[in-house]
């Protein structure tokens, strides 16, 4: 339990402190997400701070790896998508990229994680699992694009992406 409450505490303060230097950077280079009709603030807003969250989650990886929580073939599964993710995400907020382009790599990085985890064939629900096959699979893609995607949405407003974080781990 003390190792869990470390590492939380460790992530908070490395998100708050590697996050406000992001901040730094993005206000400099002028990567600022402006007010449309669609948006929920009112005021530019820094954007590209998915790159920290990209980064720390590897650490976090290495770090799950070293205390066994992850096999290194497990975390390893997962860093191809992360990194293609963070590119994905980098280059939009430099340029905007077209959101076609996007979801196919979502869903490319989506699926070849599922794949490499070997899939979801069941679902526990407490008292039994439920069989799902391949179906699972494809739900499980699915909730990965559906997840990233959503939480790319709110993190323009101020504390919803926050507490999706927390609902999401």
């Amino acid at each position: 339990m003390l190792i869990l409450t470390l590492s939380l505490l460790l992530a908070f303060v490395a998100s708050w402190f590697f996050v406000g230097r992001f901040r730094v950077y993005a206000l400099t280079k002028g990567l600022l997400d402006n007010p449309n009709a669609r948006s929920s603030h009112t005021l530019a807003t820094p954007r590209g701070g998915g790159l920290v969250f990209v980064l720390l989650w590897l650490v976090a990886g290495a770090g799950s790896v070293l205390l066994g929580v992850w096999s290194f073939p497990q975390a390893l599964a997962f860093l191809p998508g992360a990194l293609l993710l963070a590119g994905v995400g980098y280059w939009d907020d430099h340029h905007d990229l077209p959101a076609r382009w996007r979801a196919l790599v979502h869903f490319g990085m989506a699926g070849g994680s599922v794949m490499a985890l070997g899939g979801v064939d069941a679902v526990g629900l407490g008292v039994t699992d439920l069989p799902l096959g391949w179906l699972g699979a494809g739900l499980a893609v699915f909730a990965v694009v559906w997840s990233i995607n959503l939480f790319n949405f709110m993190d323009g407003t101020d504390g919803i992406a926050g507490v999706e974080a927390l609902c999401l781990c």
